[in-house]
């Protein structure tokens, strides 16, 4: 092995070692930009589905009284 392969390994494993680390540096970046998306959308869903169940229920019910399907209360 001549002097001059040394440099050449030594480079392509600093070279690994910053693509490494580099894929992990984006993968926290993305870490970061997403943690809050996470925390945010299934408040948001769970609350957009709430209203829209309260809504059909709402349309069904009123249908369903207008038809008389339901017992009339208080009879």
């Amino acid at each position: 092995m001549n002097a001059y392969a040394l440099p050449a390994i030594d480079s392509a494993r600093s070279y690994r070692i910053t693509y490494a680390a580099r894929q992990f540096n984006t993968m926290i970046n993305f870490g970061t930009w997403a943690t809050p998306l996470v925390l945010v959308i299934p408040r948001a869903l769970i609350r957009y589905t709430r209203v829209i169940t309260e809504n059909v229920t709402a349309i069904v019910n009123t249908s369903l009284l207008q038809r008389g399907t339901f017992p009339r209360m208080g009879k």
